[in-house]
C-alpha cells in the first residue's frame, strides 16, 4: 500500500526528470552555447524579443509550464485548506476491522463516512477546480492564438546569420541569403526530376481532382450536394490544403472506405481488450504483495525502504509508460487505412482512438482490473459468510492512476 514515503519518491522523481527535460530545452533550442543566452535570460525576456531569438514555439512551451503552475498551485493549496481538513477528521477507515490502510489512506475520500455531509465539500470542490482549469485554459489558448496571429502578420524574410553544425550548437556561420539560395537550387532540381517521373508513370495518375472555383457559395455548392445519381462513384467534399494532402488516400473507393472503416472499429476494439493483459501485470506492480509472489527471489531486495518506496511511487507509472510508446503509431497507422485524406483528419482521427484507449483502458482498466483479480481470489478462498473489504483493493488499484498524471507531467 502506497504511503507518504512513496508518494514523495515518485513526486521527486517526476519534478526531477521535468526538469531534466526543460534543461535539455533550453540547451538544444534556446542554444545558450552560441550567444551567452540562458533559460533565466528567456523567463525574464520580453515576449516578441524571446519569438526572435528562439521563436513562437520556445515561448509556448514555456508557458506549457507556467500554465501548470497556474493550475496546479492554487488548486493544490485549496485542496489542503479545505478536503484534507474534511478527509482526515472522517475516522470511517479506523472504525473498520481488520483493514489495513496508512495515515496518507486518511486524507482520501475512503475516510468519509457513507452519507455523510461532507460529501457536499467535494462535490463543490470539483467544480471548482474544473471551472479555474476551464478558465485558465481560456485565458491561455486565447494569449497564445493572439500571439500566433501576430507572429504570421509580422512574418517577414530577414538576411541575419545562419549557424550550421550538430543542433545549433556548433559550427560555421554562413549568410542566410546564400544558404537558402543554395537550398531552393537544390529543391527546384529535385521538383522537376519528380514532375518527369510523375508524368513518365502511369501509376501516378489516380482518379482524384482538385477544382477551383470562382465563388465561396460555388465551391459549397458543389461540395454538399450529390453530383452522380449513383452516390459511390462520384464524390465531392472540400479539399485539404496543399501540404495537408495525404496523398496515398486519395484514390481509395467509396464502398472500400466503408469496409475499412468497419475493420478498423474492430480491430480497435480488440486493441483495447487485449491490451488488458499488460495493464493487469502493471497493475500488479502497485502492490508490494503482488512482485514477492511472482518474483520470490526478490523479497530481500523488495523490502529494503528505498526499494520499495520506487516501485510504489513512481514504477507502475513508468512501466505504463512504456508500454504505450509504441500505441500512438499503431493508431496513426489504423487511421492511415482507414482511408482519410488529410494530415490533419489523421492526427483527429488517431488522437479520438488515443483518448478513447486511455479512458477505457488505462484509467478503468487500472483501477478495476487490479480489483477484480484480487477479489476473485479472495471469494475462491474464503468462506462465502466473510466480509469482503473491496474498498482496499480500489485503493491499490488507484494509487496507479494518481501517480499516471505524475509521470504524464514529465513528458
Amino acid at each position: 500500500m502506497a504511503n507518504l514515503r512513496d508518494i514523495s519518491v515518485s513526486a521527486a522523481l517526476n519534478l526531477l526528470s521535468a526538469f531534466a527535460f526543460l534543461v535539455a530545452f533550453a540547451i538544444l533550442r534556446l542554444q545558450p552555447i552560441n550567444d551567452g543566452f540562458t533559460f533565466r535570460n528567456a523567463l525574464g525576456m520580453p515576449k516578441p524579443e524571446l519569438i526572435d531569438h528562439a521563436g513562437l514555439d520556445s515561448v509556448v512551451y514555456i508557458r506549457i509550464y507556467l500554465l501548470g503552475l497556474k493550475i496546479i498551485v492554487p488548486l493544490a493549496v485549496l485542496a489542503f485548506l479545505v478536503l484534507v481538513p474534511v478527509n482526515w477528521t472522517g475516522e470511517t477507515l479506523e472504525g473498520i476491522k481488520n483493514l489495513t490502510f496508512s495515515d496518507i489512506d486518511k486524507l482520501s475520500i475512503s475516510n468519509v463516512p457513507d452519507g455523510s455531509k461532507r460529501f457536499w465539500a467535494h462535490i463543490v470542490m470539483s467544480y471548482v477546480f474544473a471551472l479555474w482549469a476551464f478558465y485558465v485554459l481560456y485565458v491561455e489558448y486565447k494569449i497564445v492564438a493572439s500571439m500566433r496571429l501576430k507572429y504570421l502578420a509580422s512574418e517577414i524574410c530577414r538576411p541575419d546569420q545562419f549557424t550550421t553544425g550538430f543542433c545549433g550548437l556548433f559550427g560555421n556561420k554562413v549568410d542566410a541569403i546564400d544558404y537558402y539560395s543554395s537550398e531552393i537550387q537544390k529543391l527546384s532540381e529535385a521538383e522537376a526530376s519528380e514532375r518527369e517521373k510523375v508524368l513518365s508513370d502511369p501509376k501516378a495518375i489516380v482518379p482524384a481532382a482538385f477544382v477551383s472555383f470562382k465563388s465561396r457559395w460555388s465551391a459549397a455548392i458543389c461540395a454538399q450536394t450529390q453530383q452522380y445519381h449513383d452516390p459511390t462513384i462520384w464524390l465531392t467534399e472540400w479539399a485539404p490544403e496543399p501540404r495537408d494532402v495525404y496523398w496515398s488516400n486519395l484514390a481509395i473507393p467509396y464502398f472500400d472506405l466503408t469496409i475499412r472503416t468497419l475493420l478498423m472499429a474492430m480491430a480497435l476494439f480488440f486493441l483495447i481488450f487485449f491490451f488488458m493483459i499488460p495493464i493487469a501485470f502493471v497493475q500488479s506492480l502497485a502492490n508490494i504483495d503482488g512482485i514477492e509472489k511472482v518474483f520470490p527471489f526478490l523479497r530481500r531486495l523488495i523490502e529494503k525502504e528505498t526499494v520499495k518506496s520506487f516501485i510504489q511511487g513512481f514504477l507502475p507509472g513508468i512501466v505504463l509508460k512504456i508500454f504505450l510508446i509504441p500505441l500512438p503509431t499503431i493508431l496513426m497507422t489504423m487511421s492511415k487505412i482507414e482511408g482519410f485524406p488529410s494530415r490533419s483528419s489523421l492526427d483527429r482521427r488517431s488522437a479520438g482512438k488515443y483518448h478513447l484507449f486511455l479512458l477505457v483502458n488505462v484509467f478503468l482498466g487500472s483501477i478495476i482490473t487490479g480489483a477484480a483479480f484480487d477479489q476473485l481470489k479472495i471469494f475462491l478462498h474464503q468462506p462465502p459468510t466473510e466480509h469482503v473489504a473491496i474498498c482496499t483493493e480500489l485503493q491499490y488499484a488507484n494509487s496507479l492512476g494518481f501517480r499516471k498524471p505524475l509521470v504524464n507531467l514529465s513528458q
